[in-house]
């Protein structure tokens, strides 16, 4: 079977610390922006703020799909 399998724990590691780095970044930035805080190119941050909010949506549909299972049991649940 070889490499092509992915360890759903490996995965869901990686993608809880890339969005906790994204949440941090996109903060970040957002301080920048709404205390005007001067940089070298403040074209730049609008770009990473803009660019990271993508990446950090991306993200949290993957959290969301490596999480369906928990959510269904808890949020989802069919009370008969």
């Amino acid at each position: 079977m070889g490499g092509a399998h992915v360890n759903k724990a490996r995965l869901f590691k990686v993608v809880n610390a890339a969005l906790i780095l994204s949440a941090i970044v996109q903060f970040t930035t957002v301080v920048m922006i709404m205390a005007h805080i001067k940089t070298p190119n403040a074209r730049m941050v609008f770009e990473i703020h803009e660019h990271n909010g993508i990446v950090m949506c991306v993200l949290i549909m993957m959290h969301v799909m490596l999480n369906w299972g928990w959510i269904k049991a808890n949020f989802l649940k069919v009370h008969k």
